[in-house]
């Protein structure tokens, strides 16, 4: 254990329905989450395509498999003394854990119809790995005020719904790790119109930084027990035209010298097929 102790113990996660049919069922998205007393946690989101008829199943799926094994990973990771070490460590652990998943997935009966997409981060002390598959994205910051990262990834700037899943070929998956986070955010692609500035040809879509820096940030605002006050008020200004779903996660105890540091960012990876049809590893594109 490092000198430094993270406690990692609030976690939030809220899904509504899509809000111009409000019906459960119309939710396809699942949302999953575990943290220990000794700073190392998981929280994910997985966004069913709505095309595909048994999506919700497959992101149900995908988030259990995540945390379950994500949290065997994590509950005897060795901590080296080296944040950065040790969050280029998470990356692989979770390049190992999407491994699991996509083949997990491949496995099910009709898999092609359970597709999803995928924003997950896993936490550690001081070191933290994040991963997006498809629109899904996510965000971690510091409470230093330094600017969040955010990772996801548009297929098409100009068709912003056209994404790849779990049960896609090839998938598009980015991930990056670093250190001294002490917040994080995994959401589905209906939360973005309020905080996240659209792609066009020219620029790629970039995180507003205003919600997160202001008064208070908005990772206050969705830790708080306000949230679903907070998620009515953006439904009500027709922000949200999607399912949402999103989970954060940050540390009770407020470090006063630790900032957020990159150590890999948006590492694009591809899956490589063993000759049954699964996946054997996935590789740096």
């Amino acid at each position: 254990m490092s000198s430094t102790f993270f406690d990692w113990c609030l976690t939030s996660g809220r899904s509504i329905p899509k809000p111009s049919v409000h019906d459960e069922d119309t939710n396809q998205d699942a949302y999953a989450s575990w943290v220990d007393e000794a700073g190392r946690g998981v929280i994910v989101a997985c966004d069913g395509a709505g095309s595909l008829k048994r999506s919700r199943e497959g992101a149900r799926l995908v988030a259990d498999t995540i945390v379950d094994e994500a949290r065997i990973y994590l509950e005897d990771f060795p901590t080296s003394g080296d944040a950065a070490e040790d969050a280029q460590e998470l990356m692989r652990v979770l390049t190992r854990v999407l491994t699991m998943v996509l083949n997990t997935v491949r496995a099910a009966d009709d898999y092609k119809q359970m597709g999803c997409t995928v924003a997950v981060t896993i936490f550690c002390e001081q070191a933290f790995a994040c991963a997006t598959l498809g629109d899904a994205f996510v965000i971690v910051g510091d409470y230093q005020g330094s600017s969040p990262m955010y990772l996801s990834y548009v297929e098409e700037w100009d068709a912003p719904y056209i994404t790849t899943f779990t049960s896609t070929a090839n998938p598009r998956i980015l991930l990056s790790c670093g250190t001294g986070a002490t917040w994080a955010l995994v959401a589905s692609d209906g939360f973005k119109n309020s905080i996240v500035h659209p792609a066009t040809e020219e620029v790629e879509e970039k995180l507003e930084e205003s919600p997160f820096l202001g008064e208070p940030p908005l990772y206050l605002v969705l830790l708080s027990p306000t949230v679903d006050s907070f998620v009515a008020q953006l439904e009500s200004q027709h922000y949200l035209d999607d399912d949402t779903t999103f989970v954060t996660a940050g540390c009770l105890n407020k470090p006063s010298d630790i900032y957020l540091k990159m150590v890999e960012s948006a590492v694009e990876m591809k899956p490589v097929y063993d000759d049954g049809g699964f996946v054997a590893s996935l590789q740096v594109c």
